[in-house]
């Protein structure tokens, strides 16, 4: 199933972000609580209303900051003479999706529904709302290239085909794509970021006591006014060599 992925999304704001150059690491945005634009008729309200203060890429990675990637949603749809242009915007923050395979299915041997990428405003698409659908196994995948910092896989649910006598006929290696060409440092600044997630960030405390060093980032999804949001969260570990990854979802979970 399709959902909103809310700000599991947001690494690929902060890939956009550094790669077309429109933040830097140590620049630092103030959130003061609430994003406001176009003369505030426009406004989006960070899950921490009291603001974050000043942060940068990795910190607000780290505390899922929604004034942060607002900004640099923002600054994405802005032209050489700083016209702002929705549809700039959203061809940009596409670009880097498509990149992690958000504009395909994943290759498994089962129906799969179709990933969507937003229409609407680059602003609230920028921190995973808008129009986005994407499913768990869209997400793995997009995890999964990260923690290999660019691989982008077909995956299969199948390890290897025998006969009735158990006989090998077929054995499922990973094939890769392609990959993704990012600088080496943007790379870092994402693994930085969501290591911070379950170390230092708003949602650490669960992790305390994990004996594997883990990267992750939570979502929280709004997809209907009437029913309670979707919880998600994506995760690889060991960080430092990672080997898993895991993609989870609760739908109307809060």
């Amino acid at each position: 199933v399709v959902r909103a992925p809310g700000s599991v999304f947001k690494m690929i704001t902060a890939a956009a972000g550094l790669e077309e150059g429109v933040i830097t690491e140590d620049e630092l945005i103030n959130d003061t609580g609430t994003y406001y634009q176009f003369d505030n008729q426009f406004h989006l309200s960070c899950w921490n209303t009291w603001g974050h203060g000043p942060l940068n890429v990795v910190g607000a990675l780290g505390w899922s900051c929604n004034y942060y990637f607002c900004e640099v949603g923002y600054r994405l749809s802005l032209d050489e003479n700083r016209n702002y242009s929705s549809a700039l915007g959203l061809s940009r923050l596409k670009k880097y999706a498509d990149m992690f395979g958000f504009n395909s299915t994943s290759g498994i041997e089962i129906y799969e529904s179709e990933p969507s990428f937003s229409n609407e405003n680059p602003i609230p698409s920028a921190i995973g709302q808008g129009a986005h659908a994407f499913a768990n196994i869209h997400l793995a995948r997009y995890l999964a290239a990260i923690a290999t910092k660019g691989n982008m896989y077909r995956l299969t649910l199948l390890d290897r085909i025998t006969d009735s006598a158990g006989n090998l006929l077929k054995k499922h290696e990973t094939e890769i794509e392609y990959h993704i060409d990012l600088q080496e440092r943007t790379w870092e600044l994402l693994w930085e970021g969501m290591r911070s997630v379950v170390t230092v960030g708003g949602v650490s405390a669960p992790f305390t006591d994990c004996i594997v060093p883990l990267a992750g980032k939570t979502g929280t999804a709004q997809e209907a006014t009437n029913r309670p949001n979707h919880a998600r969260f994506v995760g690889f570990a060991p960080y430092d060599d990672p080997e898993i990854g895991i993609t989870i979802t609760i739908p109307n979970g809060y």
